[in-house]
């Protein structure tokens, strides 16, 4: 058992991971766990030019039985030394009596939050679904309803996980998670599901006999802010690679003049109107093209959202899209000096209640845990895609060009990466002033014609006249005046 954490913060392309394998006592009984399976893929072909003794577990063998069996019961097993290979997924729902006499590795920075929501479902689909099982409440909570065992719970998540239902298995995952807080979202067309909740790491941290993680930032992360509540202490890893500094000659190139972007804006035509769909009209589409075209034809990886993927990336052949989380991925490293990466850091609206929620349930403070969760959604997906370039090489004469949204990130990837960088402006685009919709006109109609009526009338008999509130007439004097 242990009260201790074992950091291991180092810049991508350091040699944690290499000097994790090197380190590697053959007496001991590790398990390592990878964000994916294909990061894990990627170590096992090291290990095995290293001769260690490893074993892979992952869903592609779940035909046998299911990942979690397989690993718990290879966990019981008495064999000396030995490397077990699984994702951060499958370390999060082990049962952690099992993990007495392992050390644990994250090569990489597990994320805790488990915050979710649903599609819209109808009234009738939700009556179907879960009538008799659960009970709703004005709150806006949703509990197991009084009477109904666990065990009912378990066999219709495990039905609705079998058949895709996504939204049951949502709703019977959660209420089954006892620290998790369901709601229930209602409007005129139906209902959406949200959950509020976090992986809790703490009986796996204090169950094994050591605990390590490996990253870059780590401090930077919600991981370690919920190491840091939970009063555990905070030393340097032996996994932990010497002192390593990125070289080359790095220029930021920022695309938009803003503070900050997002989708909204991103979708503006240049008139301030918002356009239907992302194309061509769009002020995003122009950044784009703006963006793989200041490359003139230089080879690129470019880093994006899904719904970006309309522009026609496949029209420039100097221009590779990978994947959003890049970690793992080091086959461009001796070719690419160039990056394009446009994403935003705005969350989902309806995630960021469920965030504040979460860090509230884990003791966090919630400024402090949002930018640890922007920092892990936003710059840290950048700053992998930046370090799959040759930068990771450490060769001082390359010359490493990245167009970033805003100044602003760039100024925080210029922090992560710990060098001082260029910054060249030339092909910023400013972002044009949102122009007003016709409710929002008609609402400032109205607040004028408030204004010169106040100059007669008292706040009660204009609050009657338009079926408003008194305090709805003072904002509007407030507005105007």
């Amino acid at each position: 058992m242990t009260d201790t954490v074992y950091v291991a913060s180092a810049l991508m392309g350091a040699g944690k991971t290499r000097g994790f394998i090197e380190k590697i006592n053959p007496e001991d009984n590790i398990i390592l766990a990878v964000p994916t399976i294909k990061l894990g893929d990627d170590i096992v072909l090291a290990m095995k030019s290293e001769g260690i003794d490893y074993e892979v577990f992952n869903s592609e063998d779940n035909f046998l039985e299911s990942t979690k069996s397989r690993i718990e019961k290879r966990l019981i097993e008495e064999k000396d030394g030995g490397v077990l290979i699984i994702t951060h997924k499958s370390l999060s729902m082990l049962n952690t009596d099992y993990l007495v006499g392992w050390n644990v590795v994250c090569d990489e920075v597990p994320n805790l939050s488990n915050c979710k929501f649903s599609r819209e479902i109808p009234p009738s689909t939700y009556e179907r679904l879960f009538k008799g099982l659960v009970e709703d409440h004005d709150d806006g909570t949703v509990t197991i309803q009084d009477g109904v065992p666990d065990s009912v719970l378990l066999e219709e998540l495990k039905k609705s996980t079998l058949a895709g239902i996504e939204s049951a298995e949502m709703m019977f995952s959660g209420l089954l998670e006892r620290k998790a807080v369901v709601k229930l979202l209602k409007n005129k067309k139906g209902y959406i599901i949200t959950i509020a909740d976090y992986i809790d790491y703490a009986n796996i941290i204090k169950s094994c006999v050591s605990f390590h993680v490996m990253g870059n930032s780590v401090e930077k992360t919600l991981f370690y802010q919920f190491v840091k509540v939970r009063g555990y202490k905070i030393e340097k890893s032996e996994y932990a690679p010497g002192s390593f500094k990125y070289k080359s000659t790095v220029t930021l190139v920022p695309l938009f003049n803003t503070k900050k972007i997002s989708r909204e804006k991103m979708e503006l035509k240049e008139d301030g109107t918002k356009s239907l769909k992302f194309d061509e009209t769009c002020i995003g589409w122009k950044g784009i093209k703006k963006a793989i075209e200041y490359h003139q034809g230089e080879r690129i990886l470019v880093q994006c959202f899904s719904w970006m993927k309309k522009f026609p990336f496949s029209d420039y052949i100097n221009a590779t899209v990978t994947s959003f989380d890049s970690r793992g991925l080091n086959v461009y490293r001796d070719t690419h000096h160039r990056t394009v990466n446009i994403i935003h850091g705005n969350p989902i609206p309806i995630l960021k209640p469920l965030h504040t929620e979460m860090l509230a349930m884990m003791g966090v403070d919630i400024e402090v845990g949002r930018a640890a969760i922007e920092h892990e959604n936003f710059i840290e997906p950048m700053a992998q895609h930046i370090a799959r370039t040759s930068i990771r090489n450490g060769i001082e004469e390359d010359n490493i060009f990245v167009v970033l949204p805003t100044i602003d990130v760039a100024n925080r990837i210029e922090e992560v990466l710990q060098l001082k960088c260029g910054i060249d402006l030339s092909i910023m685009l400013d972002i044009p002033e949102k122009a007003p919709t016709q409710a929002k006109m008609k609402a400032a109609e109205r607040d004028q014609e408030i204004r010169k009526l106040s100059e007669s009338a008292t706040h009660e008999e204009i609050a009657k006249r338009y079926g408003i509130t008194t305090k709805t007439v003072q904002r509007a004097l407030k507005k105007v005046a």
